[in-house]
C-alpha cells in the first residue's frame, strides 16, 4: 500500500469451461502485516487487519440437455437389438441417471415381437455419452407389416445441476 491507501484490489483469472457444476467459491485469506514508514523498509508501527477474509462467487453459466440422438430409428428384426441412444450436450461434473422404458406401438410384448425394455442409463461425471438403451428384437416367422414401439426417459436425476430433459421419446421401427 502507498502512503493514503486503504484498500487495494485482487485480481483472480477465471477460466471459461462447458463443464454444468454448482456455483464455486474463492476465499482469499490477508496475514502477516508488515508495516514500513519509509522508502527504506525501515520498521513502523504497528497496523490492524480488520476482517482479513473475502469470499468471491464464480455462478456456473453451464447448462446441458439429456435426450434422445434421434426422434426414430429402423432396423431388421434379424439384426438384432434396436438400440436407442441418449446424450449430455455438455459434460456435468457429476454423475447423471436417467430411466428408460419401452412401450407397445403396433409392435408388441404379447406377440413376441420384441422383449420390454427398461433400466437406468447413468452418465459418470465428465461423461457425455451416447449411451444405448437396447430393445431386443424376436425373429419370427409371421409375414406381417413393419411395427412400431416407443422408448421414453423419464426420472432424470441431476443432482442440483442446471440439466433439462430434451427429446425424451423416440420410436422405433422393426
Amino acid at each position: 500500500f502507498l502512503p493514503g491507501e486503504t484498500s487495494k484490489t485482487i485480481e483472480m483469472v477465471v477460466v471459461a469451461d462447458s463443464t454444468v457444476e454448482r456455483d464455486e467459491t474463492i476465499v482469499v485469506d490477508l496475514t502477516n502485516i508488515v508495516v514500513t514508514n519509509d522508502s527504506a523498509g525501515i520498521a513502523g508501527p504497528d497496523a490492524v487487519l480488520g476482517d482479513g477474509s473475502g469470499t468471491a462467487t464464480i455462478s456456473n453459466d453451464d447448462s446441458a440437455t439429456l435426450q434422445f440422438t434421434s426422434a426414430s430409428l429402423a432396423t431388421n428384426e434379424a439384426s438384432g437389438p434396436l438400440n436407442f441412444m441418449a446424450e449430455l450436450t455438455n459434460p456435468v461434473d457429476v454423475d447423471v441417471m436417467i430411466d428408460f422404458d419401452s412401450s407397445d406401438g403396433s409392435a408388441t410384448t404379447v406377440d413376441s415381437d420384441y422383449a420390454a425394455a427398461n433400466g437406468t442409463l447413468t452418465f459418470t461425471a465428465g461423461q457425455t455419452g451416447p449411451l444405448s438403451a437396447p430393445v431386443t428384437l424376436h425373429d419370427d416367422n409371421t409375414v406381417e407389416l413393419d411395427e412400431t414401439l416407443t422408448m421414453a426417459l423419464s426420472n432424470l436425476v441431476n443432482q442440483d445441476r442446471n440439466i433439462t430433459l430434451g427429446l425424451s421419446n423416440a420410436s422405433g421401427q422393426i
